[in-house]
């Protein structure tokens, strides 16, 4: 998903301007036109800015970030916090800018009424296929927190061998 700017005028004719997300420009254009407004400009912009780029908290999301999200959402499911309230504490408590930029995004997702595997499939280099796979059983089997264990586990092992390896 890439990030939109657009103006475009409303059936009233003042201007409006925002943000939105889309996979392709045609897609963002099509979204807006079936809101009725008539599109004057539609952009593609960055995901950050340029400050937020050079700063020491904007980095690619490490395995090790992964893991650590991975683990502490286990132990936010397991003290039976929402799903929701759960992806906010744990983007709150996130330092790396493109990963709280995400999980916000995720967030969003999730509260628009999008299943949790389908929001984190929306970042395929972030979250690989075994990674929604096993939350969306999860999910329809009402057993997230022990799938979110076991990709704990998997994890875990996986980060162990690949230090072995080197």
């Amino acid at each position: 998903m890439a990030l939109f700017k657009y103006e475009a005028s409303n059936p009233h004719g003042t201007i409006i301007s925002g943000q939105m997300e889309a996979v392709t420009k045609d897609e963002a254009i099509q979204t807006l036109e079936r809101q009725g407004l008539v599109i004057i400009k539609v952009k593609r912009t960055s995901e950050v800015t340029l400050a937020e780029m050079f700063s020491s908290k904007y980095r690619r999301v490490s395995l090790k970030d992964l893991f650590l999200f991975t683990k502490y959402f286990t132990i936010v499911l397991k003290a039976g916090i929402p799903v929701i309230k759960g992806l906010v504490i744990l983007r709150d408590q996130t330092e790396n800018l493109l990963f709280k930029r995400r999980l916000s995004r995720i967030i969003t997702a999730v509260e628009s009424g999008a299943a949790l595997n389908e929001a984190f499939s929306l970042y395929p280099d972030l979250f690989p296929p075994i990674f929604c796979n096993l939350v969306k059983v999860g999910e329809e089997s009402g057993l997230l927190y022990e799938m979110m264990a076991r990709l704990s586990k998997y994890m875990e092992k996986s980060k162990e061998l690949r230090r072995k390896i080197k």
